[in-house]
């Protein structure tokens, strides 16, 4: 099995990531989570934000990318990895937001 292959066709079939990579919006709220379910506790802690993009949609997504947090602050739609399926699994990727460069 082609595991590149088939990250690639879960990727397509996703339709809301090629509309927010790229999304520009801003932090409405934010919180740090120090407490994560399991197939996200290699990445604590990390940051979750309400974001307002430019269209007015709320949503909420992790934070990546940045150390100093405010409300107000302007981010970016990116591609990142989620989490894996286990040492050697599926790596799951999906958008997260980064402040603007």
């Amino acid at each position: 099995m082609n595991m590149h292959q088939n990250v690639a066709k879960n990727l397509r079939r996703i339709k809301e990531i090629p509309v927010l990579v790229g999304s520009k919006g801003k932090i409405i709220e934010y919180t740090k989570v120090t407490s994560a379910p399991a197939k996200f506790d290699m990445q604590k802690p990390y940051f979750v934000a309400l974001i307002e993009l430019e269209n007015g949609e709320r949503i909420s997504a992790q934070l990546v990318d940045c150390e100093d947090i405010s409300e107000g602050m302007e981010v970016e739609g990116v591609v990142r990895k989620l989490f894996s399926h286990g040492d050697k699994g599926l790596i799951q990727y999906g958008v997260k937001f980064r402040p603007n460069i």
